[in-house]
């Protein structure tokens, strides 16, 4: 973890942590066991650093097989250690929660995580916004999913958008060529939210070497490939 990376604009209402490269993998990326075991390591190390518990911890595990980029879930105490400390048993692109002690883990290389928070109601969603999600407009939907389920006025929301490549390196073709975090924050806009209560991370995972940067190994400019995470739970 970074210091100067974290975002602070929650710090009276929830426990936030994003990690770097120097935490190690956080996904699993193949089916190799001593791999997985050190991921699972891994993810215990960085749970502890923000002072959350694995076992409170709730996985978001995305699939990009089908054509729904914007299915959302509401997670529960019920939920806790799913894909952490026991077994998933449910896809999802985005989770939210107004229950305290649960949190909700979310790993990307290029895709924005961020985090919406509701200060009225008392809830957040940790959201996942890749380019498939841009362009199913993933990020109102979300903030329609906060007002439908949790009653959140979108001009209330205090929003956080975590690092995510610019447009040199990661541009849009469906929106002009544009970078994930500018195109997000106009869907964020039209949903209603309020661009002063939006805080945009101005980390370049494909630039910046603390952070992993799935496409920029793919293309050879990285020796290893990996994920890095974001957490948040409510106090």
């Amino acid at each position: 973890m970074i210091a100067k990376d974290q975002p602070t604009m929650f710090v009276d209402n929830l426990v936030t942590g994003l990690s770097s490269a120097s935490d190690g993998n956080l996904k699993y990326i193949n089916d190799n066991a001593d791999d997985n075991r050190k991921v699972d390591q891994n993810r215990a190390d960085f749970l502890q650093k923000v002072g959350i518990r694995p076992d409170q911890t709730v996985l978001i595990k995305t699939t990009y097989d089908g054509d729904d980029y914007t299915r959302y879930k509401i997670a529960t105490k019920e939920n806790c250690g799913q894909g952490i400390t026991k077994p998933i048993d449910f896809n999802t692109d985005s989770m939210a929660t107004n229950e305290p002690n649960v949190a909700i883990f979310l790993p990307v290389a290029d895709c924005i995580a961020g985090f919406v928070y509701d200060p009225t109601n008392k809830a957040f969603m940790v959201v996942h916004l890749g380019r498939q999600h841009t362009e199913q407009y993933g990020a109102s939907k979300s903030i329609e999913f906060m007002v439908e389920k949790f009653g959140s006025n979108p001009g209330e929301l205090t929003i956080w958008l975590g690092p995510a490549p610019s447009k040199d390196t990661y541009p849009l073709f469906s929106f002009d060529n544009r970078s994930l975090h500018d195109v997000n924050l106009e869907h964020l806009i039209n949903a209603g939210v309020n661009p002063k209560n939006v805080t945009i991370s101005d980390i370049d995972p494909a630039v910046d070497k603390n952070y992993f940067s799935h496409s920029e190994f793919l293309k050879g400019h990285r020796d290893v490939d990996g994920r890095f995470a974001v957490v948040a739970m409510l106090k």
